[in-house]
């Protein structure tokens, strides 16, 4: 979110806050530890979250921040193992032969975090059955947490595209998995699907 979501965002809290909590309102200490919680969501996320989480909760406790993030993405595991299908996928498709884009920005990350596009994609059969596991909890940890998508790699370069960016060239062989417009949303790529 943006400053300029500030008060769409106030709004949302206060919706929760008559709905949750009626007789305590919403601090504006507690009001900005929830804009900085959420700064990693759009505002409209955030509604679907609260909207969500007002169809769902079943106890008069005001939602914590772990509460709204799984009414928006549900089950932090099942996310995550949704997450790995896609990424193994990925993997299968284009291997370290091409760079990739995937839709969802903590792909990314969490590749990043198990050592690059090339170190995954290189593992063996055997060693993918262990790397499940770390990208399951390192996404899972993302995911509660949030990340910088400024600090996430946009692309996930395979090792002839890098080597031959690192010698001046220019056009990587990018494969996008997921939803495209997503993918060159968030990673901001003009090149198309190779």
């Amino acid at each position: 979110m943006e400053k300029r979501d500030f008060k769409e965002f106030l709004r949302l809290m206060a919706v929760l806050q008559e709905t949750f909590t009626p007789e305590k309102p919403v601090s504006e200490q507690k009001a900005e530890i929830y804009f900085n919680a959420f700064a990693d969501l759009s505002v409209e996320q955030f509604r679907d979250a609260s909207s969500k989480i007002i169809q769902t909760k079943k106890f008069p406790t005001f939602p914590l921040p772990s509460e709204l993030r799984e009414a928006l993405y549900g089950n932090t595991e099942d996310v995550a193992l949704l997450a790995f299908e896609v990424f193994r996928r990925g993997g299968e498709e284009c291997g370290d032969w091409a760079s990739a884009v995937f839709d969802d920005p903590l792909i990314h990350a969490t590749v990043q975090h198990l050592g690059g596009w090339s170190a995954v994609c290189t593992k063996t059969k055997d060693e993918w059955v262990w790397m499940k596991k770390d990208f399951v909890a390192i996404y899972q940890v993302f995911l509660r947490n949030g990340v910088d998508v400024e600090k996430i790699p946009k692309v996930l370069f395979c090792s002839y595209d890098a080597q031959s960016m690192a010698n001046g060239f220019k056009d990587p062989s990018l494969k996008i998995f997921g939803d495209k417009r997503k993918a060159i949303e968030w990673s901001q790529q003009e090149v198309e699907d190779k």
